[in-house]
Formats: structure tokens, C-alpha cells, sequence
């Protein structure tokens, strides 16, 4: 159990699941290629075992996605049954299925369609489509929320840029061919145009329908995300090209 990439909740999480089994395969494969077998070997023990019991504890819930977090009773050791507030879609643990537990020499750590499902929900329900547009942190967000601002299914939170950009890379990590890449694109335009202050500073957030900059502004992991984004865009579509 640990703290949740939000530092809001304790408990098993789907994002740090899935960064942990993608750093597992990752070092497997790393200490293969110089030679140390028994340490590859263990490593990717632990990664199936982690995936086998991911797939148990983490099913797609009734609400069509899979859920955020477990929570421990630590009296007992176990886990506590999967909440309504389990289930509420979050963008971190949706981008990490992708970003972190698909690793190209190794299974994912869930099936491909429950992945699928999850990101397509992050489109739907986490999309502000009541306001400036972009992609919240989670459902009916909390923070810097403001009192003025009808929150729910239009709005479901404040939209954050790693957030946004998170869905831009699961349209690029998609891509089949070139004319795929066009809804990354429309994000990262959006990015540009919508969350860029004229100095090219990107903040950690933006109000629902001003789109005035929240939180801590320059933010460095907007900035980093920004960069990531255009990198792989960069990288799939001379791919593409070259298929």
C-alpha cells in the first residue's frame, strides 16, 4: 500500500500497479541483456505475479472502467471491497495502463480491451465539456474547485494539462497510421492555445470556463509532459512514415 500519485489516498493504486510492473519487466529485460539471468529471472516472476494479481483484485467495474484504488484493512490483511468511491475514474491511473504496464517485450499488465475502455472513459466522463475543455484529474475533483461552478458531468473537475495531455499520448500510443496522429494534435493545439500563457508558461491547472491558470504556475511536470508529448508524437509518426 502506498500513497496515490494525488498524495490524497492510501491504498493499492492502479497507476502505481502499473509503473511498478513496467519498471519490473523493464529491469528483467535490462538485466538479461547483460547476462545476469538469475536476477531476470526473478524480476520477471514478480511481474507475473503482480499482473496475475492485478487482474484479479482490478477488475472493469459496472461502471465500464477499471477501478482506481483498493483500499486495506490492515487488521486483517486483506482488502476491503471496491467502493463507489474505488470506482471513480482517474486520469493517472487510466494513462499509467498505457504509458508504464504495456511493455513492448512483455504482456500488458491488463487485457488490451479493459485498457481500451478505461482511456475511451477518460474521453467521456473526464473531458470538460461544460467549460474550456481539457481533462480532469478525476471525477467531481475537489481541489481548487470553485463554489461558483456547477461540478458533475459537464464539469467534472478543473482541467489539468498533464491530464489533457495524457489523452493526446493515448492517441498517439494508438496511432495506426498518419491521419490517427490528427486527434493528438488537436490536443496539443489546444494545449497551445488554451493553457499557454504568451511567456509559454504552462500552469498546473486552469479554471473550468475562464481558463484562468490555478495552482502552481510555471509547473514543471506540465512543462515535462509537453515535451514527452511532442517527442512521441515526433517518434510515431516517422514510424508511420516508415511503415
Amino acid at each position: 500500500p502506498s500513497h496515490d500519485l494525488w498524495e490524497e489516498r492510501d491504498g493499492i493504486h492502479l497507476q502505481t500497479l502499473a509503473v511498478v510492473y513496467g519498471a519490473l519487466v523493464e529491469t528483467s529485460f535490462l538485466a538479461q541483456t547483460f547476462g545476469d539471468f538469475t536476477r531476470a529471472k526473478r524480476y520477471s516472476l514478480v511481474a507475473a505475479e503482480i499482473s496475475s494479481a492485478a487482474r484479479d483484485a482490478f477488475p472493469l467495474t459496472d461502471r465500464g472502467w477499471l477501478p482506481r484504488m483498493r483500499r486495506v484493512n490492515y487488521d486483517l490483511g486483506t482488502l476491503e471491497e471496491i467502493s463507489e468511491e474505488d470506482k471513480v475514474l482517474d486520469a493517472g491511473g487510466a494513462a499509467a495502463l498505457f504509458q508504464f504496464a504495456c511493455p513492448p517485450n512483455a504482456e500488458p499488465l491488463f487485457p488490451a480491451e479493459a485498457v481500451k475502455k478505461t482511456m475511451e472513459a477518460v474521453k467521456l466522463h473526464l473531458w470538460v465539456r461544460g467549460g474550456v475543455g481539457g481533462v480532469a484529474r478525476y471525477q467531481m475533483d475537489p481541489y481548487c474547485a470553485d463554489s461558483r461552478c456547477e461540478y458533475g458531468r459537464d464539469i467534472p473537475g478543473n482541467p489539468w494539462i498533464i491530464c489533457t495531455l495524457w489523452l493526446a499520448e493515448w492517441y498517439i500510443f494508438t496511432a495506426e497510421c498518419e491521419a490517427d496522429l490528427s486527434r493528438a494534435v488537436q490536443i496539443i493545439n489546444w494545449v497551445v492555445r488554451n493553457a499557454a500563457l504568451p511567456s509559454g508558461v504552462l500552469a498546473e491547472q486552469l479554471h473550468p470556463t475562464t481558463g484562468k491558470p490555478l495552482g502552481v504556475s510555471p509547473l514543471a511536470w506540465s512543462h515535462s509532459t509537453f515535451v514527452s508529448t511532442i517527442q512521441r508524437y515526433q517518434l510515431k509518426r516517422r514510424i508511420l512514415k516508415e511503415t
